[in-house]
């Protein structure tokens, strides 16, 4: 994506520019992968697979350059804070259990593979897409006020769109033509002409699927996270579990904090991506011996 923006390919391009008019950013499904590659790195270093360092290096540095080329500024905020926790466990874990001072290798590694990623994206993203991704860490206003006051005039749009149907919804993808039908006059000197989806995930899904799909959706993510909390309760017990072990719970809070501020979470490529580390994760904690 990297190649296809730098080569002026118009999709490659607006997801560069990550306008919340269409608030779904693959970036954040690179930040997803950002920390299940940073955990996968120290287990290279923990099961002494040299051949794949190279590969798990270019996934830290390979992610961690998509989550900031390819998200605004405040997903660069939640999905980092999930990959720096992830790290400073893996730090403490290589500290218990690697030899040979692993642990500062490990950081070396993964100081380097972050050093590559800024190289590139100071080639990459130029001009104002990277003014617009640095000022909010100047300015400290990750959320203007202008982005308050739309986001709340679109969740009380797609709560009146849900309260025409609770319970199936106005049908997937129907947002953005009801939201011709409900906006006000006053309401439209707000919202931009090209907004297809409420900033607020949780009230797209109502909006769109009502309570039947939201209740469809709700069963196997509670269940995964019920899977999940018992083997971890049933593993914290036996020894540290690996960094792996965490990643799952990490990525999924993240994902639930985001589902406040866009509509990513729900796009097919976050669902699998949350969904396959939940599943490894819980496989990660160690299993009692029969």
């Amino acid at each position: 994506m990297i190649v296809m923006s730098m080569g002026a390919n118009v999709s490659a391009l607006q997801s560069m520019a990550a306008h919340f008019e269409n608030p779904v950013f693959v970036g954040s499904v690179f930040g997803v992968h950002l920390s299940a590659a940073v955990s996968v790195l120290l287990s290279a270093f923990e099961k002494r697979w040299f051949k794949i360092m190279p590969i798990a290096a270019f996934a830290v540095g390979g992610n961690a350059l998509g989550l900031f080329a390819f998200a605004p500024p405040l997903m660069h905020c939640i999905f980092g804070a999930a990959a720096l926790v992830v790290f400073l466990y893996s730090f403490v874990y290589g500290r218990l259990r690697l030899l040979s001072r692993g642990e500062f290798k490990y950081l070396v590694v993964f100081g380097l593979s972050l050093a590559m990623a800024y190289m590139v994206s100071t080639i990459s993203v130029v001009g104002d897409t990277l003014e617009a991704k640095i000022a909010p860490y100047v300015t400290g206003e990750f959320l203007t006020g202008d982005f308050m006051s739309l986001r709340g005039v679109l969740s009380s749009i797609a709560m009146d769109v849900w309260k025409e149907s609770p319970w199936f919804g106005g049908g997937l993808g129907s947002f953005a033509m009801e939201l011709g039908f409900h906006a006000t006059k006053d309401q439209w000197e707000v919202i931009p002409s090209l907004q297809n989806a409420p900033l607020n995930g949780y009230w797209l899904l109502l909006s769109e699927r009502g309570i039947v799909g939201v209740f469809l959706m709700a069963v196997p993510a509670f269940m995964m996270l019920g899977f999940y909390v018992r083997r971890m309760v049933a593993g914290v017990v036996r020894t540290l579990p690996e960094p792996t072990a965490w990643v799952g719970l990490f990525v999924a809070a993240a994902a639930v904090a985001e589902a406040f501020f866009d509509v990513t979470p729900f796009s097919p490529a976050m669902l699998v991506a949350v969904a396959a580390y939940l599943s490894v994760s819980t496989s990660a904690f160690p299993k009692k011996e029969k």
